[in-house]
C-alpha cells in the first residue's frame, strides 16, 4: 500500500477544489449562454399556406381585428397579390392584383379600407391608393407621396413629397373633402411616420441624421422633441407614450440585451427583462403592456468548419411576462424564423420561415 505524505494529500485536495470551481463556472457560463428559462412551455402552431406558387413580400395585421393582409408575388416579380387571411378560420382571399408592388399598408379601426402606395418601378414617386370592402377596388388618392401616415379614424391622411429639398414639408389631406393643406415644415429630411395618437390628434415622426423622436400636434401644426429614445415599438397610454427600448452591454465574450420601458415624456425606465443571447432577434411587446418576446435562430449542424455554412437551422421564441420577469421558452422551431410579430388581442403570435415562402406559421399563446 502506497502512502501520500501530508503535503500531496493536500495538493490533491486543492487540486480537487479548484477542478469543482472550475466545473462550477463552466456550468454557470453554460446556463448564462443558452439562458435556458424555467418552466419551459411548448405551445402548438399551426400553418396557413397562402399560395404554393406564389411568394410572400411581407404583411401587416388589421389596426382591430385578427386579420392579416399579405402582398405576395409570383412569375419572377410580375404580378403583385394583395391578401386578407382570417386567422381564426384560415380563410384566404384576394383582394387585388396588379403589376405594380403594394406598399407601406395601412388599415383603419372602422374595416372600411385599406391605404397603399404603389411605386412607379423606378422608385422616384409613389401614389397612394385606397381600397374599399364596399365596392372591391381601389382608387388614387394622392399622387406625389414619400412617406404618409392615417388616423386611427381614417379621416385624415399626412404626408411629405419626393424632393430634394433639404427641408420636409408635412401635409394634411381631409379623405372627406379632398382636399390638402401644408400642416408644417420639419428642419431636415424626414424619414418615418411612428404612429398616431389614439384621439388621431398628434402623430410621431423622426428625422436622418436624429436621434430624437419628434410629436406633431394636428390641431396647431406645434413640433415638440421628445427625449433621446431609440424605440423598438411605442405605445399610447392614457397621459404617456411608452417605447420598447433594447440596450446592448458587455463585450464579445458576455454579450447581452437589456430590455426596458420608457416614457418619452418624462424619461422615466423601468427594466423588464434581459437576454444573454448575442444574436437575439426582434424584441415585441404586447399591446396590453403585460408580455414581450423575442426569439433567436440557432445553427444546430455546420458544415466546412469556420468558413462554412449552415445546414440546419433551430428557432426559439420566448415570453417574457413583464410584472414577474419569468421568461418561457414557448416555441422551438427546427427551421430559421423571421418576421415574428403579435396580434392584436394579444392571444397569437405569427412567424415566417424563409424556406416555406407561400406559409405563415401562428402560435396561439
Amino acid at each position: 500500500m502506497i502512502s501520500l505524505s501530508k503535503g500531496v494529500h493536500m495538493n490533491i485536495k486543492c487540486i480537487s477544489i479548484v477542478k469543482l470551481f472550475l466545473i462550477s463556472v463552466l456550468l454557470m457560463q453554460s446556463c448564462l449562454l443558452f439562458n435556458e428559462p424555467e418552466p419551459e412551455i411548448g405551445f402548438d402552431y399551426s400553418e396557413i399556406l397562402i399560395d404554393d406558387h406564389d411568394c410572400i413580400w411581407y404583411y401587416v395585421w388589421d389596426s382591430s381585428d385578427n386579420i392579416l393582409y399579405f402582398v405576395t408575388f409570383t412569375g419572377g416579380i410580375t404580378q403583385y397579390y394583395l391578401k386578407s387571411v382570417d386567422i381564426n378560420t384560415n380563410e384566404v382571399n384576394i383582394l387585388e392584383s396588379g403589376s405594380l408592388g403594394y406598399l407601406y399598408i395601412t388599415t383603419t379601426r372602422d374595416k372600411n379600407f385599406i391605404y397603399f402606395v404603389h411605386d412607379n418601378k423606378e422608385y422616384t414617386a409613389f401614389t397612394l391608393h385606397r381600397y374599399s370592402y364596399a365596392e372591391g377596388k381601389s382608387e388614387l388618392l394622392l399622387s406625389d407621396v414619400n412617406r404618409y401616415a392615417v388616423s386611427p379614424d381614417g379621416k385624415n391622411l399626412i404626408f411629405t413629397k419626393a424632393t430634394h429639398e433639404a427641408v420636409d414639408s408635412i401635409f394634411l389631406y381631409s379623405v372627406d373633402r379632398r382636399d390638402i393643406s401644408l400642416l408644417s415644415v420639419v428642419d431636415g429630411k424626414l424619414s418615418l411616420f411612428r404612429t398616431f395618437s389614439p384621439d388621431g390628434k398628434f402623430i410621431l415622426f423622426e428625422k436622418f441624421l436624429s436621434e430624437h423622436i419628434f410629436m406633431l400636434s394636428l390641431e396647431n401644426s406645434v413640433i415638440t422633441e421628445l427625449l433621446h429614445s431609440y424605440s423598438e415599438s411605442i405605445h399610447w397610454i392614457e397621459d404617456d407614450i411608452i417605447s420598447l427600448i433594447v440596450k446592448y452591454t458587455g463585450d464579445h465574450k458576455k454579450f447581452k440585451h437589456t430590455v426596458f420601458l420608457k416614457s418619452l415624456l418624462t424619461g422615466f425606465e423601468r427594466k423588464i427583462g434581459e437576454t444573454e443571447k448575442a444574436y437575439t432577434h426582434q424584441h415585441l411587446i404586447s399591446h396590453n403592456l403585460k408580455y414581450f418576446i423575442y426569439y433567436y435562430n440557432e445553427c444546430t449542424k455546420n458544415v466546412g468548419g469556420l468558413f462554412g455554412w449552415c445546414e440546419q437551422w433551430q428557432a426559439r421564441i420566448y415570453r417574457v411576462d413583464i410584472d414577474t420577469k419569468k421568461k418561457y421558452c414557448i416555441c422551438t422551431f427546427d427551421k430559421e424564423v423571421s418576421e415574428v410579430s403579435i396580434s392584436p388581442d394579444d392571444k397569437s403570435i405569427v412567424f415566417r420561415n424563409l424556406g416555406n415562402r407561400g406559409k405563415i406559421y401562428i402560435l396561439r399563446v
